[in-house]
């Protein structure tokens, strides 16, 4: 299934249709949260251990940013997800400070290749603005 991409996977674990097994559903709905998880790990690797966020929420909101409503649907991510992010990078941003999405736009493309979500660099300006300065990319 990793042939498929990530649209397609989300139909198959949607199953809207009923035309897929279950196990054909639990596999492609599988295999998105493994893509997902390959991209945030990249956006944020060092974030358990650091225990700073901010590179995560940033990730999930880029990533977000570029989703099908499948395949929000199909990873449940929703709204009230964001709102959620949004709030808690706002809250944490204070305190540590603005980091710039810029370092991140390589790090999501080259997980992008490496078996992660789909990312471009050509959707990545319909992500909302946020931090101190709301005319730059900074979170």
């Amino acid at each position: 299934m990793s042939s498929f991409t990530d649209d397609e996977l989300a139909e198959i674990r949607l199953d809207r249709s009923g035309e897929f097994s279950e196990d054909e559903s639990n596999f492609a709905g599988g295999t998105l949260g493994a893509r997902m998880t390959v991209s945030l790990r990249a956006a944020a690797p060092d974030c358990d251990a650091l225990g700073d966020r901010r590179a995560l929420m940033m990730g999930i909101k880029a990533l977000y940013s570029q989703m099908s409503d499948n395949v929000r649907a199909a990873l449940g991510w929703t709204p009230a997800m964001m709102v959620s992010t949004d709030n808690q990078l706002n809250i944490d941003s204070k305190k540590l400070g603005w980091l710039s999405i810029d370092s991140m736009i390589p790090t999501l493309l080259d997980a992008s290749d490496k078996g992660g979500l789909h990312f471009t660099r050509d959707r990545f300006d319909a992500l909302p603005q946020m931090g101190p300065d709301q005319s730059s990319k900074t979170f």
